[in-house]
């Protein structure tokens, strides 16, 4: 059996559509590593690669590079997940 298509998957969204959360999907997609990190099947969806991403962001936002120097390799990212 072949499943219809979702005729609401593909389609195109105007850009003053309020906001679009793509941030970190553009970040994965821009890093040369993309194709392995996809291939690795680490992100098994976009959900899996957002959170992840933005755990990674938190770590480099100013008032935390205040704190600690992200390539000291005496500090240790701990991130909860929730699956």
């Amino acid at each position: 059996p072949i499943a219809s298509k979702d005729a609401e998957a593909s389609r195109i969204l105007p850009k003053d559509d309020g906001p679009h959360f793509t941030r970190y999907m553009d970040e994965l997609l821009q890093l040369t590593s993309a194709p392995t990190l996809l291939e690795l099947g680490l992100f098994p969806n976009a959900k899996e690669i957002s959170e992840s991403f933005a755990c990674f962001a938190a770590t480099r936002l100013p008032h935390l590079a205040q704190l600690f120097e992200p390539r000291d390799p005496s500090v240790t990212v701990v991130c909860v997940g929730d699956g």
